[in-house]
């Protein structure tokens, strides 16, 4: 089993264990903290939800990068959390049992939601925003903390799901672009072949890379143009079109672009 799917499996087995043992849970907080920083123990299990900003945590002496619509899960082993101020909004909730046999298979789950690679999920605030308010309510019902609760962890849980198809959908669009770099790319068609939208496939692609689909797909055509340069005595027309461009001009202007000299220029270093 790799990661994601690990991930995934642990998610969904907190869900349910959650579920079944839920008259044992006790909710001790739920709140929102906005730019203030914070120095101290970690007791109990907690959900974090960066809702807005960007702020830099600190877990045990591990750094964390945190950014909107990130989700971190942190055990109760945690014995110092801390964040300096800044411009941020984070949602909060923490619980616990009395049980020390259920606080172990939480934990169990827990320990497989690494807190060093904190997931995403999109638009949390709400369902957090619902549960502080049932929380604070003079007659809070049971039901109700119940269902936002839940609804927290199961998006999280399809954010997730959804995270790992254009994962797998961006790697295979990796693999595949290094055998077929040559031919013409169409990002609508990519898409359509993996059933995902176009725009969302090449932001994931993005951020796995740091480049997009067609950025990408040049830094390939001018390596391969590069080496052709080298090896051969082919004209830069000829290697403009072998290496997947439509002329010679726009081959020379993204050669120059990237490598900062000409394709004459590099051929004769």
């Amino acid at each position: 089993m790799n990661r994601l799917s690990s991930v995934a499996a642990s998610l969904e087995a907190l869900i349910q264990l959650l579920d079944h043992e839920w008259q044992k849970i006790r909710i001790h907080s739920c709140g929102v903290w906005r730019n203030q920083g914070w120095n101290g123990p970690g007791l109990r299990f907690e959900i974090n939800y960066y809702a807005a900003g960007r702020s830099m945590l600190s877990l045990d002496g591990l750094q964390l990068d945190l950014s909107p619509g990130r989700l971190l899960f942190q055990p109760d082993t945690v014995r110092n959390s801390s964040c300096d101020e800044g411009n941020f909004t984070v949602y909060y909730l923490n619980f616990d049992t009395d049980c020390s046999e259920l606080n172990r298979k939480i934990r169990a789950c827990y320990e497989a939601l690494p807190f060093s690679e904190a997931l995403y999920a999109a638009e949390l605030d709400k369902a957090f925003g619902m549960l502080m308010m049932e929380l604070q309510a003079e007659a809070a019902r049971p039901i109700v903390i119940k269902h936002y609760f839940f609804r927290i962890l199961i998006q999280a849980f399809q954010s997730f799901a959804a995270e790992r198809k254009w994962r797998a959908a961006t790697q295979n669009q990796f693999n595949e672009l290094h055998h077929s770099f040559l031919d013409k790319i169409h990002l609508d068609k990519i898409a359509d072949e993996h059933k995902v939208n176009a725009n969302s496939l090449n932001r994931m692609f993005k951020q796995m890379t740091g480049r997009t689909i067609g950025q990408y797909v040049i830094r390939l055509r001018v390596d391969h143009a590069k080496r052709l340069l080298s090896h051969t005595r082919q004209s830069v027309t000829e290697i403009a079109l072998h290496a997947g461009f439509y002329d010679t001009a726009h081959f020379c202007h993204a050669f120059k672009r990237l490598e900062k000299q000409t394709p004459e220029q590099f051929r004769r270093t």
